[in-house]
């Protein structure tokens, strides 16, 4: 239990960037409600963060904690990934305007998310970097000062437009995540060369090929693109069904950012030789979540508390989401250090299933809110379950399966 609750100052911030970060959002959507423009940011933030999260955490990121030496084409791919999400953003934005009607301040807003793709890639880049190297106080606060300042900046534009909400919002993250860059890298010497390398520092000229580590990539590719596609059916509905789906989503990777992002990386890291504590602590997440369900499912079903049933219902959901992206992360850490790359392929099968199960709906025109929640949270629960059984751990998957179905059967009627 110690070494559980030892994250210590990594606890810490990331408990502070992500509450932070979630009232920024209520403060976003509060008063005016969900706009396009708050829709907007929803999906263009998910294009922004797509290559970060495809080559960095998918593939660089795996080359780090693996000490392994990467192939030549690694730096270029890791130096090419501000272009990647500069052109994404343009992507999303031209996306968003076709299926949701855009609106005046589009095309303003896509320059705005550009820059702050370009800067959070540079973020997160140094972070994982020294999130392998064992140090998780940097990944912990990537978007923390970011974070403040926009609710600084929101709390003084509360009666504003959505439109210059959003404006300030993002200019005000752009101000933090510089400042980020400029103390990570005065504070840790060398780390933009440990960045563009691999293993201690091996010289990449003299590198052997590492396509094993293209297997990461690829599932990472596939697992953030059905997320990113299931975004797209959800910006294909009624106004604010992003939003809604984006809040929900904050909600539970902000609880996974807190708990297992800050805590995980101490557990597996590159001198890691078991994975058996890395299960220990899913073990406790599925009892605490476990034995929050009947009180919140009784709590709803009270007719004293009629007026917040869907709020309830709401934290049940974001519960069970939260459980099964633990399950996801932390599979994924012990699989990347123990199992060989090609397992990847079975997580990237089942994401891709989940996504065009969604866009079948969508094409039928029989699309939902709850549908596209529920392809949401799979992406997450089948790719860990599947992990965990090949790590020998069924009986984890099992029980946080029966958690989150349990969860979800109990948040149903009041959704």
């Amino acid at each position: 239990m110690k070494r559980f609750l030892k994250g210590g100052t990594p606890t810490i911030l990331a408990a502070a960037t992500q509450g932070f970060g979630l009232i920024q959002l209520l403060l976003l959507v509060g008063g005016s409600g969900a706009t396009k423009e708050s829709d907007a940011y929803f999906y263009l933030i998910s294009w922004a963060q797509l290559p970060t999260q495809v080559v960095l955490s998918g593939y660089a990121y795996p080359v780090w904690l693996s000490a392994s030496t990467p192939a030549r084409r690694f730096r270029f791919v890791l130096l090419a990934t501000p272009i990647f999400t500069s052109i994404g953003v343009v992507v999303g934005s031209v996306l968003f305007g076709r299926l949701s009607g855009g609106y005046s301040g589009l095309v303003g807003h896509t320059v705005l998310f550009v820059l702050l793709g370009v800067m959070l890639s540079l973020g997160w880049a140094l972070a994982l970097r020294r999130s392998a190297e064992g140090d998780t106080v940097w990944i912990s606060s990537v978007t923390l000062v970011s974070n403040v300042l926009s609710c600084l900046v929101l709390l003084g534009a509360l009666g504003a437009p959505s439109v210059v909400k959003v404006s300030a919002m993002v200019s005000a993250q752009l101000i933090g995540l510089l400042a980020y860059l400029i103390l990570i890298l005065a504070r840790n010497r060398g780390l933009w060369r440990r960045v563009i390398s691999a293993g201690d520092g091996s010289d990449l000229s003299a590198s052997s090929p590492a396509a094993r580590h293209e297997w990461f990539l690829l599932q990472a590719a596939g697992g953030y693109g059905a997320m990113l596609s299931i975004q797209t059916v959800a910006a294909a509905l009624p106004a604010s069904a992003l939003s809604v789906l984006g809040l929900v989503g904050r909600f539970s990777s902000g609880l996974t950012n807190v708990v297992t992002n800050a805590i995980v990386p101490r557990l597996i890291h590159r001198e890691s030789q078991t994975g058996a504590v890395a299960f220990n602590y899913l073990r406790l997440l599925a009892v605490v979540v476990g034995c929050s369900l009947p009180i919140l499912t009784v709590v709803a079903a009270l007719p004293t508390f009629e007026g917040i049933a869907q709020l309830v219902a709401t934290s049940i959901l974001v519960l069970a989401w939260f459980l099964a992206a633990a399950l996801n992360a932390t599979t994924k850490r012990v699989a990347v250090r123990f199992l060989s790359p090609r397992i990847s392929l079975l997580s990237l099968a089942l994401n891709i299933s989940s996504a065009v199960a969604l866009l079948a709906l969508l094409a039928l025109g029989r699309p939902t809110l709850v549908a596209v929640l529920l392809a949401s949270i799979s992406l997450d629960l089948l790719p860990g379950v599947c992990l965990a059984v090949l790590l020998r751990r069924p009986w984890v998957a099992v029980a946080i399966t029966a958690v989150v179905i349990a969860s979800l059967i109990a948040a149903a009627p009041h959704l």
